[in-house]
C-alpha cells in the first residue's frame, strides 16, 4: 500500500526552500544598494538612518522567516502511522503517539500542528501544510485535521478496548 500524502509537496518546497532563497536574494540586493555608492536607486534616495535600518532589517527578516519555516515537515499517512520527513530524517510515528491535532489560522499556509505524547525524533511537536491549500483569505479547517483527529481517537479507543479485554 502506497502512503497517502497529507502534506502539500509544493507548499513544503516553496515555503521551506524557494521563499527563503528569494528573501535572501532580495535582502542582499537591498544591502548592496544601501552600501554601494552612486546610482539612482530608491535605496540611495533614503536618508542614511533608513539605509542602516534596511541593512539590519533585511537579513533579520530572512533569518526570522527561515526560523519560522524550519519546523515544517512533509507528512504521509501509511496505515496506522504517519511517515514524517524533515530536512535530513524520515521517521514513522504511530497514530497512538499523537496527543493533539490543531491548525493555526494566522500563520501563512495555515499550518497543522501535531503534538506528540512523548519526545520524538522531531521533538514534542511539529507542523506541516496540508493538501489542498485553502483559498486565500478563507479561514476554514483543512479536511485532514478532522480526519486525523478521528483516526487518532479511533486508534486510542482500539488501544483502550484491547487493554480492557
Amino acid at each position: 500500500m502506497r502512503p497517502e500524502p497529507l502534506s502539500s509537496q509544493k507548499a513544503y518546497v516553496t515555503l521551506k526552500y524557494i521563499t527563503p532563497m528569494w528573501y535572501a536574494l532580495l535582502g542582499l540586493l537591498f544591502v548592496a544598494a544601501a552600501i554601494l555608492p552612486g546610482g539612482t536607486t530608491i535605496v540611495n534616495v533614503l536618508p542614511p538612518f533608513a539605509r542602516v535600518l534596511l541593512v539590519i532589517l533585511a537579513p533579520l527578516a530572512t533569518v526570522a522567516y527561515v526560523a519560522y519555516v524550519w519546523d515544517l515537515k512533509y507528512v504521509e499517512l501509511a496505515g496506522d502511522q504517519l511517515l514524517v520527513t524533515g530536512l535530513h530524517r524520515k521517521t514513522a510515528i504511530p497514530l497512538t503517539e499523537i496527543a493533539d491535532v490543531r491548525q493555526d489560522f494566522i500563520e501563512p499556509g495555515y499550518p497543522i500542528y501535531l503534538d506528540l505524547k512523548h519526545e520524538g525524533v522531531f521533538g514534542k511537536a511539529f507542523s506541516f501544510v496540508a493538501l489542498p491549500p485553502p483559498e486565500w483569505g478563507r479561514r476554514e479547517e483543512y479536511p485532514v485535521v478532522g480526519r486525523l483527529r478521528a483516526l487518532v481517537h479511533a486508534r486510542e479507543k482500539d488501544a483502550t478496548d484491547g487493554a480492557a479485554a
